[in-house]
C-alpha cells in the first residue's frame, strides 16, 4: 500500500532529474571503455587476410573465436577503411 502511494512522487522526481540533466547537457549512461580489443595483438595478422579477401569465418577460426564474436571484435579492431571493404565484399551474400 505504501509503495503504491510513493510510486508517483518517485516517478515525478526521476523525470525532473532526467530533464535537469538533459538541460545541462550531461551525458547519461555507462561511460565508454578504453577501446581495447582482445584482437589488438593480432591486428596486422588480421588486416592482411582481410585485404586479400579471406573469409571472416576462416580468420575467426584461426584465432579461436566464432564468426559472430570475431565480427564484434573486428568492428573495433580493424581500421574503418578495411572493415568497410570487407563488409562491402561479404555482406551482400548474407550470413555464412
Amino acid at each position: 500500500m505504501a509503495s503504491e502511494i510513493e510510486r508517483d512522487p518517485i516517478s515525478q522526481r526521476t523525470k525532473e532529474a532526467l530533464r535537469y540533466k538533459k538541460e545541462q547537457s550531461i551525458k547519461l549512461g555507462r561511460p565508454l571503455g578504453p577501446g581495447k580489443s582482445k584482437l589488438d595483438q593480432y591486428r596486422p595478422k588480421i588486416e592482411a587476410p582481410l585485404t586479400n579477401g579471406s573469409m571472416q569465418k576462416f580468420i575467426a577460426g584461426r584465432y579461436g573465436y566464432t564468426r559472430s564474436q570475431f565480427t564484434q571484435l573486428a568492428k573495433k579492431t580493424v581500421s574503418s577503411e578495411k572493415t568497410s571493404k570487407f563488409y562491402e565484399t561479404f555482406l551482400p551474400f548474407g550470413d555464412f
